[in-house]
């Protein structure tokens, strides 16, 4: 479908032939015409396609637009110049008529996070998932035109001036905290989020309370002398061989202020401070739920305009601006490390020579003369690495990632397709300088996370403002997988799938898996004291930041790593609820309550529970549930009425309803979020576990690109099932764009 104002293909074709164009019908299992240039005949050259030949009514169509010949006119604008690229989009997204947003009387008076309500505890009603409506047709045609790239338009995907600053040039008004920066979710779901989006500023100073800040002993001391190795750090395979030493999480950031818990209080709590319901008389305790948020929730306003083109989802969450600082940083750190390459290349020169006299050696002066003329990494090159990478994904070549480039078939395997796209010594040049912050000596010692920290600069932004959390959040640490010893923030954990590589907390729509926040673990400090309540402290920092300016009442879901009485208090005291599995051992927990067995006996039937609810805030209620095995949970705000869930007994293959209070079914259906996210972003399609780096934070970065591809593809499949479409995962990638 053409756009407005735009000719038919049927009227641009008449005047094409009439200047001598031809046409071929279709062969084999194609239904596309190829439509051929003046002058061009007999067989056709693949690599000429998009320039002498095109495919298809699209392929022309796009060649048209290229050159002028659809006579598309400029859209309003503000300013003097004609919008382009994203400006384009977002005017044409705006002039669609705002739907009216009415809310409930109830949540009106729903508190902030700032207040400090007492909860009430109502009966709970469904909450039903409400998003953004969607571009109409033509404004989603306009929107997808304007930010997929068209074939041999490499330099204009990334055209965009007057969004495209570079990093260097930003105003004073980006030394601000990361909430100063950022403009409010309600203005980019609000009618004006054009204007939010172009007054976004994704770089800055770091908040203060970022969680890898650290004093000058505890930085990272990696400095420019140590980019020698770089030239090393091509891609390859991932290892599946691993050293044993490895850093442990057990320590922690300091952020006193944020959590404090009193012993003494939590000891008091534990042995005087419930009324306990055996299980004869648990079911005499029956607490309604809490009223949860029912507002507006689901993709903003701003997301679900780009929603539908996959590409401009991917520039959604890694706006352009993002890859021009990449750009600009690579070849800056590229710069700084010619002189060590030189050295590097003449010692193998001369290494040579011994082993066989004619082999030339040249100056240092000569290689880097020769090094220093090799064209600047530009940003779409840049882009079009991620996009190869997510077509490994798709098409593996599991015998090495240079077989991409092969120029002969092997038996079944077809020969290489990424020569097409770009050159493999150019491949492996962009991601051997691949590089993302400047090597500043203050920042290298006071943040732990410089080395990455503008990617996450952006997706701490692009991530929140993407999506309106539901009344359910989950919360659980993730994974970014790395076996590397070569990584000094690797982490082990033996409950996940990937146990080794770098810990992630993430904060997770429970309902759909979407990630709105990530925060990165990027080792201890040295402080012991700070290591107290460290889980505590994330799940409070994270879900608050998360739901910054937005109202409470949601009800956040963790499980036994994070959960203390402590932390359910905390939470209770900024109008936030909570439900997850407990241990035993911690303070505040009921003495003598729970089940002692370590599994059901046989005479005790399958569902037995005890519940017991704190004398000083009935809010609060603790639950032993006999399951196969006893199962500890502790909540706010759920209910403790009679419900069943499925679990399947051992050898058997049929699940049965057990039976269990509310709160452990809430358990269920709120904790899968994060699960979900990561099964999308690890099982199969992963581009930062399809090639492996030396260098940790490439393939942190490459880690970031999934997790903004699964968040696109949640969106995407999220607005395509309001309309009542459905499109295969594949069309999800980039690759077909670069």
């Amino acid at each position: 479908m053409n756009a407005p104002n735009e000719k038919p293909f049927k009227q641009l074709w008449r005047e094409l032939s009439k200047a001598g164009w031809k046409s071929r019908k279709p062969k084999g299992l194609s239904v596309d015409y190829t439509y051929v240039m003046p002058g061009v005949t007999g067989r056709l050259n693949i690599e000429k396609r998009g320039v002498e030949y095109f495919v298809g009514e699209q392929e022309l169509m796009k060649f048209g637009r290229r050159r002028g010949l659809l006579e598309l006119q400029p859209l309003p604008s503000l300013s003097t110049r004609a919008p382009m690229g994203k400006d384009a989009a977002y005017a044409l997204a705006c002039r669609r008529v705002p739907v009216e947003r009415v809310l409930p009387a109830e949540e009106q008076a729903t508190p902030t996070l700032e207040a400090t309500p007492t909860p009430p505890t109502p009966p709970l009603s469904s909450p039903t998932r409400t998003s953004a409506s969607s571009p109409s047709t033509q404004e989603d045609q306009a929107i997808r035109q304007d930010t997929e790239q068209e074939a041999g338009s490499a330099n204009t995907t990334l055209e965009d001036p007057d969004y495209g600053v570079r990093l260097g040039h930003e105003s004073n008004d980006e030394s601000k905290s990361e909430s100063d920066d950022f403009n409010g979710i309600d203005e980019f779901d609000g009618e004006n989020f054009m204007d939010a989006l172009r007054g976004e500023k994704l770089f800055g100073s770091v908040a203060e309370d970022d969680v890898n800040l650290c004093d000058g002993a505890e930085g990272d001391d990696v400095s420019i002398c140590s980019v020698v190795d770089d030239e090393l750090d091509v891609p390859v395979l991932p290892r599946e061989d691993y050293g044993s030493e490895v850093e442990s999480d057990s320590d922690s950031e300091d952020d006193s202020e944020l959590f404090v818990q009193v012993d003494e209080d939590m000891r008091r709590l534990g042995t005087s401070g419930w009324n306990i319901y055996d299980e004869q008389h648990s079911g005499d305790l029956s607490l309604q739920a809490a009223q949860l948020y029912d507002g507006n929730w689901g993709p903003t306003r701003s997301a679900a305009a780009f929603a539908e083109s996959p590409l401009g989802m991917f520039f959604y969450f890694l706006p352009k601006k993002l890859w021009f600082v990449i750009e600009k940083e690579t070849n800056v750190y590229r710069e700084a490390c010619i002189t060590l390459v030189a050295r590097q290349q003449r010692e193998k020169q001369l290494q040579a020579q011994a082993k066989d006299p004619r082999k030339m050696v040249y100056t240092i002066h000569e290689i880097e003369e020769r090094l220093r003329r090799v064209k600047p990494i530009q940003a779409h090159e840049i882009i079009h690495v991620i996009g190869l990478l997510v077509a490994r994904t798709l098409c593996s070549h599991t015998d090495g990632l240079e077989n991409h480039w092969s120029t002969r078939e092997d038996g079944a395997v077809p020969r290489g397709t990424f020569s097409r796209y770009m050159k493999r010594d150019r491949f492996k040049m962009i991601t051997c300088y691949l590089y993302f912050a400047s090597n500043n000596a203050e920042a290298a010692s006071k943040d732990k996370a410089w080395k990455v920290r503008p990617v996450l600069q952006v997706l701490e932004k692009t991530f929140r403002r993407g999506y309106r959390l539901g009344p359910r959040i989950s919360f659980d640490e993730g994974t970014i997988p790395n076996r590397s010893k070569f990584n000094p923030v690797r982490v082990y954990n033996k409950d996940k799938p990937h146990k080794y590589g770098t810990k992630v907390y993430m904060t997770c729509c429970a309902e759909t898996g979407y990630c709105s926040r990530i925060e990165v673990y990027l080792g201890a400090a040295n402080n012991p004291s700070a290591a107290k309540g460290t889980a505590q402290k994330a799940v409070i920092r994270n879900v608050t930041k998360a739901l910054d300016g937005q109202p409470a009442k949601r009800l956040v879901v963790a499980d036994n790593f994070y959960s203390s009485c402590a932390l359910v208090l905390d939470l209770l005291r900024r109008g936030l609820y909570y439900v997850g599995t407990h241990r035993n051992d911690r303070l505040g927990w009921p003495v003598n309550f729970a089940f002692t067995q370590k599994t059901r006996p046989k005479r005790m039937p399958r569902g037995m529970y005890r519940v017991a609810q704190a004398i000083d805030f009935p809010e609060l209620i603790a639950v032993s549930w006999m399951d196969s095995k006893p199962v500890s949970m502790i909540a706010t705000g759920c209910a403790t009425t009679i419900t069943s869930v499925k679990r399947r007994a051992k050898g058997e293959s049929v699940r049965a309803d057990v039976p269990c209070p509310q709160v452990v079914a809430d358990y269920h259906t709120g904790m899968g979020g994060v699960d979900q996210h990561d099964q999308l972003r690890l099982q199969r399609y992963s581009i930062q576990q399809c090639v492996a780096f030396k260098k940790y934070y490439r393939q942190l970065f490459l880690g970031f690109v999934d997790m903004a591809i699964v968040n696109g593809f949640i969106l995407h499949k999220l607005i395509l099932k309001e309309k009542g479409e459905r499109k295969p995962h594949c069309v999800q990638t980039p690759t077909q764009r670069t």
